[in-house]
């Protein structure tokens, strides 16, 4: 739901997005780590290039999520999500 915050000569407005904006994860659907899925705003904790990639061909381009491929990428982080 939109906030109004009144500032002198600036109406700012924000919107909570936090539960449509969950870290990445390869296996997890709900909580703070997530797949990524049509509807998320943004995904966090994406450190390379390859993540962005893969992030973007199942956000954008529609292509089926693979969590092999997914924790193939991840594990390259340093981090087993």
């Amino acid at each position: 739901m939109p906030h109004a915050l009144t500032v002198p000569r600036h109406r700012l407005r924000y919107v909570d997005v936090m539960a449509r904006t969950p870290n990445l994860a390869c296996y997890r659907r709900r909580g703070l780590y997530q797949i990524p899925q049509p509807g998320l705003v943004a995904l966090h904790y994406i450190k390379k290039a390859e993540g962005m990639q893969f992030a973007w061909h199942v956000l954008h381009d529609g292509a089926m999520f693979e969590a092999k491929a997914c924790h193939r990428i991840a594990r390259k982080w340093g981090v087993n999500i």
